[in-house]
């Protein structure tokens, strides 16, 4: 959240982060799960540029042996051609986009024996990415 305050800061962006018990835990490394949130985050924050409610919703739910993190925004939401690429090397919407952000990061997901996936499209209803993983110790 902190790597990208300055910018959501200067497009008005409001996050709202869930309180999370100090006991949750999943099996991941750190700096790679940091990675795949700002990648989430910015393009969520990308997705809602000049929008003048912006507004982006981290929320979890503890599934036992796994966690679910969702990040959602309430800009325009995802085209379903889009969504029929997301995953895919090189396809992108974006005018200077590689098309990498979110198969490298579904692949960190993956190699925590995760999952990154993107919610069915709601037109107008914005977009949630989940991310799925398993529970660390107690």
């Amino acid at each position: 959240v902190l790597l990208t305050a300055s910018r959501r800061r200067a497009e008005g962006a409001q996050i709202v982060l869930p309180d999370i018990p100090p006991d949750l835990t999943v099996m991941v490394e750190a700096v790679r799960l940091e990675q795949v949130l700002v990648n989430l985050i910015q393009n969520a924050q990308e997705a809602m540029t000049g929008q003048s409610d912006a507004r982006i919703t981290l929320f979890f739910e503890d599934l036992g042996d796994r966690v679910e993190l969702a990040v959602t925004d309430n800009g325009p939401g995802l085209s379903s051609e889009i969504v029929s690429q997301l995953f895919m090397p090189f396809a992108t919407s974006k005018p200077d986009g590689l098309g990498l952000g979110l198969v490298i990061a579904q692949g960190i997901m993956r190699d925590f024996g995760g999952d990154l996936r993107a919610d069915p499209v709601v037109a107008g209803q914005g977009a949630t990415f989940r991310i799925d993983l398993p529970r660390g110790p107690m």
